[in-house]
């Protein structure tokens, strides 16, 4: 509780943010769940009280988050998700700087059982890996996004299906975890296995 009230004296929060609360939602995080993103900024400066600040531009800021969660489409909160079967996937690199990568996302993705487009190199460059979808397959973007956690969605216009774009951030997609059948109680028990332990957050990198 001591640490909580130093924080909360040292930070801005809304007033229905609960500290606690968001501190036990932090309890199972690892370095093997976490995605970074870098906003938008303008460099360095000084403000008119002399204090060091990082100057940003507030659209680019309010675009960059509105991309990020997917908020300027309100279709996409709501869509369902499809089975990768029933659906075709293009993946470009976009400039994530390892050779072949674009082919080795498309083989997990096809090994998940997605039907595979285009494979290349993209003809524009991205700091962000990210799902481009036409209006209309939001469900397919959203299914997508399940295997590649981190990925900006952005419904685009000029394509006419789903594409991924793997950009220099060094995202890349991963199986997803197969869902656990509960042992039936008439079954014979089988002997425990040992969970890994999470890997530690490196303490000495705060984003």
């Amino acid at each position: 509780q001591s640490l909580l009230t130093a924080v909360q004296s040292s930070m801005y929060m809304d007033s229905g943010l609960d500290p606690l609360s968001l501190a036990r939602q932090m309890e199972n995080l690892s370095a093997d769940n976490i995605v970074g993103q870098t906003m938008p900024t303008d460099g360095f400066g000084t403000s008119d009280t002399g204090s060091s600040i990082l100057k940003v531009s507030p659209s680019e800021v309010k675009a960059f988050f509105n991309k990020l969660i997917g908020s300027g489409d309100t279709k996409l909160s709501t869509a369902k998700t499809v089975a990768p079967s029933s659906m075709t996937v293009d993946v470009m690199n976009a400039g994530s700087g390892v050779n072949g990568t674009a082919h080795q996302n498309s083989v997990l993705l096809q090994q998940q059982g997605f039907h595979i487009g285009a494979v290349g190199d993209s003809t524009t460059t991205s700091t962000s890996t990210t799902i481009e979808y036409p209006d209309g397959m939001q469900s397919q973007a959203k299914t997508l996004a399940a295997y590649v956690p981190g990925a900006v969605l952005q419904q685009v216009a000029g394509v006419s299906h789903v594409r991924l774009l793997l950009g220099s951030d060094g995202l890349n997609a991963k199986a997803k975890a197969a869902t656990t059948t509960p042992t039936s109680p008439t079954a014979p028990k089988t002997s425990a296995t040992s969970t890994p332990k999470p890997k530690a957050i490196d303490s000495g990198c705060i984003n």
